[in-house]
């Protein structure tokens, strides 16, 4: 086998490599679809808007500030 050749072959299996290792990268770690909802509150003064890219802990910390506010006011959650 020639130089170039030998190249070519070690060139495109890299490059195989890397882009295997980017999708296992992007299936491993990329986030869920959040769904989107309210949680009114009628006599709220102030306005709170949460962005969350649904991963399980952020889903976590999403619903222990819903409990918390709802503990302390009237709240209702709909869409």
């Amino acid at each position: 086998m020639s130089k170039l050749k030998k190249f070519t072959w070690l060139l495109g299996l890299i490059v195989l490599c890397i882009f295997a290792i980017l999708t296992w990268y992007k299936i491993h770690y990329s986030m869920d679809i959040a769904e989107p909802f309210t949680v009114t509150v009628p006599q709220a003064k102030y306005k709170l808007l949460i962005a969350t890219q649904g991963s399980a802990y952020k889903n976590a910390v999403l619903k222990g500030l819903i409990s918390a506010a709802k503990k302390t006011q009237n709240v209702t959650r709909g869409n």
